[in-house]
């Protein structure tokens, strides 16, 4: 993924071809039926799927539930999928200055990062809003 970010001027996503999805391409070396689920720029696609991403470093049982109840507060946030202490929040529903100062003020964490979401986290978002499921299952 990091080299698709500092290298490519144009990314697609693919899945295996899913009931519903009518565009599609044909992939030649395999032969298999093959689905665009998004294609563009990566900033056009980091702007299609614009979110914030908040973790927070908790040690403790008490800091997980800490953080939980601070993102319940902030507009549009939600855990992430993966893990109980990392959220997402769109940037549409939030300036990055107003969500440091809500973090700021209402929580006294000793670490947490916010960044913008790279092009790996719209590859998971978008495979999930796709319920593309991995070749094994």
């Amino acid at each position: 993924m990091e080299e698709a970010s500092a290298l490519a001027n144009k990314v697609g996503i693919l899945a295996k071809q899913m009931l519903g999805v009518l565009s599609m391409v044909w992939w030649s070396q395999s032969f298999s039926c093959m689905a665009f689920l998004a294609i563009g720029t990566t900033e056009s696609l980091a702007a299609r799927h614009a979110i914030y991403e908040v973790h927070f470093s908790c040690p403790t049982r008490e800091d997980v539930t800490k953080a939980q109840q601070l993102m319940a507060r902030i507009p549009g946030s939600k855990m992430a999928d993966d893990v109980a202490t990392r959220f997402q929040v769109p940037i549409e529903s939030v300036s990055l200055a107003r969500l440091f100062h809500l973090l700021a003020q209402n929580g006294d964490f000793a670490e947490y990062t916010v960044e913008r979401a790279a092009l790996e986290s719209v590859f998971l978002q978008v495979i999930r809003e796709n319920n593309v499921l991995e070749e094994d299952s």
